[in-house]
């Protein structure tokens, strides 16, 4: 098992057990395909929220297992297309003029899905060994399938996920770009704690013509800072939030209600026990289940609740209900809207938007 006591150490940790597993990887896939394989880390992993519509890879070919156990999902390792052709052309024992010709070409036939089937099975059991070794066993992997995957975002789907960017060299040919992608609660699980891993600085499309807010929009429309009078202190407000333009609106709230505003790291748990006289905000996205169980915990030791959330869906807004949120949000949203359903909270009023807690819902 990976015990530490920060997140930082969590980071660290996490990755010598990445590093240890791509070498094991490395050691099993040449051994079956009799060449030379290096897969290693080329960078920090990072932190990359899915369902996004971003396509951060170019076509490639996943291998992908699926982990069991404390924490379920799917675990990917993807190849470019040469790299992926190449170790089933060797498995095939296919001439290298052959091999070089079909890297070329870039083409990826259903003999060579079948023959990466037997390499997705080497990796993914030289992955289970290091998760048994260091895990006690909490964490299993096995091999599921092989797909081409055009579209990464498509594969991957939404959540949160934690992506290792690898070098990857096949026998005689030169390294190239490869990625282990994991899901980010497994990860976690692994450390038994946070991690503090940044987000990837990868390409995003231009956004369509009349799309929503992003995340990262400014504050037009806002009362300034310097401009909102500073309330008579009344409590404390604590926000596992991590969006810059949501923290930036929360700031100008507790000016304006009289709230200390203490920002809490997002992947930290809330311990209700410390929290007895705040006010929490949580900021939750799609595929973070986890963060519901802590509104339903927080709310059965009397602590008030507010739950934004990024993208919201009916199904959002019915797990929050049932949760036992006390205001539910969604985003965007203006300052002085959140300051409102904020001060209806401290007042002890009636939520003023009813049954109608979330707007633009999918």
């Amino acid at each position: 098992m990976v015990e530490t006591g920060t997140a930082n150490a969590n980071d660290a940790a996490l990755s010598a057990l990445l590093g240890q597993a791509l070498e094991a990887m490395s050691g099993g896939v040449g051994a079956l395909i009799d060449r030379p394989v290096a897969m290693t880390a080329s960078g920090r992993p990072f932190e990359l929220d899915g369902g996004t519509g971003r396509k951060p890879w170019p076509t490639c070919v996943a291998l992908t297992g699926q982990l069991e156990k404390a924490s379920g999902g799917g675990a990917h390792l993807l190849l470019g297309l040469a790299e992926a052709v190449a170790m089933a052309s060797y498995m095939m024992m296919v001439p290298d003029e052959a091999i070089r010709a079909a890297r070329q070409a870039g083409t990826f036939s259903e003999d060579d899905r079948e023959s990466l089937s037997e390499v997705g099975n080497v990796v993914f059991s030289a992955f289970d060994e290091c998760l048994r070794a260091h895990a006690d066993g909490r964490l299993e992997v096995r091999h599921r399938e092989v797909t081409r995957a055009d579209d990464t975002a498509a594969l991957l789907g939404d959540g949160r996920f934690l992506v290792q960017p690898l070098s990857c060299a096949v026998g005689e040919f030169p390294a190239a770009e490869a990625w282990l992608v994991l899901p980010w609660e497994a990860c976690e699980a692994l450390c038994d704690g946070p991690l503090e891993l940044g987000h990837a600085a990868l390409p995003q499309p231009a956004p369509e013509p009349g799309a929503g807010a992003r995340l990262d929009e400014d504050d037009d429309g806002d009362d300034r800072l310097e401009d909102i009078p500073e309330a008579e202190l009344r409590g404390s407000l604590a926000a596992y939030a991590r969006n810059p333009a949501l923290l930036r609106k929360l700031k100008k709230s507790c000016r304006r209600l009289g709230l200390t505003l203490e920002k809490r790291h997002k992947g930290e748990v809330p311990n209700p026990s410390a929290l007895r006289d705040h006010v929490v905000f949580l900021e939750i996205d799609r595929g973070e289940p986890r963060r519901f169980e802590w509104c339903r915990r927080l709310e059965a030791a009397g602590i008030q609740v507010l739950v934004l959330l990024l993208k919201p869906t009916r199904h959002q807004v019915a797990l929050a209900f049932q949760a036992g949120a006390n205001r539910i949000c969604g985003w965007p949203l203006e300052e002085r809207q959140l300051s409102e359903r904020l001060r209806t909270m401290l007042d002890g009023e009636d939520d003023p938007l009813g049954e109608e807690p979330a707007a633009g819902l999918d």
